[in-house]
């Protein structure tokens, strides 16, 4: 597998760069990093699409509330706060409040903005349910999201469009609308729909992810002892540590530190790393299929690419970025080569010779006479 340090070598190679020009060797690892960042915006690629599930959450409402304006707490009697409460928004008639955190089982403090403006007597009937629905890591984009029943998909609006439309209708029932915006944390991103779920439900929808970046570009410090059968790996000077889970692990058969699989010292076996114990100890996520003792080894993260389909192409970019770095004369012809070889990759990236067709979702004739009109055979 293609891991970082292979593509930096790559670009070494292409470069003309000398192992102990940490400098240009620093522009390298940086126009991979860029390379990462924009792969995704050059084609929705089939490799980066995975499916997700969200469980819609019904709206809680057991017992009454007080509200305190001077210290933001909404306090509860004759309930208990659930606790995915901290990410929720309340509603009180024709308002609503966003959820800041869940002090106790009963004690919610509210958000400074767009809150209640005065005082709430206690004995008063509210609604909670979730502000919004965590997407993975790394979402990037959402295909059609789907409902159990009737089994339609939702409408996409705007962030804009949505607030209009979740102003002017407060009704729970069955949620028709979604958006998606950034998360409470920095990085992440979170479906809102509208109206609330009246009940628990699920919607299931592909997205496409980002690539994951390197965590590790090269670590081969100190040797390493591993036994036929056994996934345990124990290092002597080496510097393991949890960053390196899911990175590649390449065992010498010698004291030498392996190469790639095209240089002097290609590796032994290769397997990925499961966990870490300790600076000395990690383990493997496959067996070892040989003994050995006190030998070279190297750790690097994978690129995040299907090399089947990508590997030229990616490596293209990446050198025309080096090479916009680093302001060299054949800038243009690089870039030239690069969207040729992203146009070629482009094209490949196809999982079916089957021939290509879009589904059609016809709604039930109930549902569709109550909203559109009357049926029609």
């Amino acid at each position: 597998m293609l891991t970082a340090w292979d593509m930096v070598e790559r670009l070494a190679d292409y470069q003309g760069i000398a192992q102990g020009d940490e400098v240009d060797l620093r522009r390298a690892r940086r126009s991979i990093v860029d390379a990462i960042a924009e792969w995704p915006r050059m084609h929705n690629w089939t490799y980066y699409s995975s499916v997700c599930r969200i469980v819609l959450v019904a709206p809680y409402a057991t017992g009454t509330v007080a509200y305190n304006a001077s210290t933001r707490e909404l306090t509860l009697t004759g309930g208990t706060w659930p606790t995915w409460a901290a990410e929720g928004e309340v509603r009180i008639g024709e308002v609503r409040s966003r959820v800041a955190s869940r002090s106790s089982g009963t004690v919610l403090v509210m958000a400074s903005a767009a809150t209640f403006v005065a005082d709430i007597s206690s004995g008063t009937s509210y609604e909670l349910y979730p502000d919004g629905y965590q997407l993975p890591a790394g979402f990037r984009s959402a295909g059609s999201l789907t409902r159990e029943s009737p089994w339609e998909a939702l409408t996409y609006l705007t962030p804009d469009a949505f607030q209009v439309c979740k102003r002017r209708d407060w009704g729970t029932d069955d949620s028709m609308v979604y958006t998606v915006m950034a998360g409470r944390t920095p990085s992440t991103y979170r479906i809102y729909v509208h109206p609330p779920a009246s009940q628990a439900e699920t919607l299931d929808f592909s997205y496409l992810r980002v690539p994951v970046a390197p965590s590790v570009w090269e670590s081969s410090v100190g040797r390493v002892s591993m036994t036929n059968g056994s996934p345990t790996v124990i290092g002597t000077g080496t510097a393991f540590h949890s960053g390196m889970v899911g990175a590649r692990f390449r065992v010498s058969a010698t004291a030498s530190i392996p190469t790639g699989y095209d240089g002097t010292f290609p590796p032994l076996s290769e397997h990925e790393v499961a966990s870490v114990s300790s600076a000395t100890s990690l383990t493997l996520a496959t067996n070892a299929t040989e003994s050995s003792n006190s030998v070279g080894y190297r750790i690097s993260s994978p690129i995040d690419i299907d090399e089947g389909t990508m590997l030229s192409a990616f490596t293209a970019w990446a050198r025309m970025l080096l090479a916009r770095d680093m302001k060299n004369k054949d800038t243009q012809a690089t870039e030239s080569q690069a969207v040729a070889a992203l146009n070629l990759a482009r094209a490949a990236d196809s999982r079916s010779m089957a021939p290509k067709a879009s589904l059609r979702y016809i709604e039930p004739a109930y549902d569709r006479s109550s909203r559109f009109g009357p049926d029609i055979p």
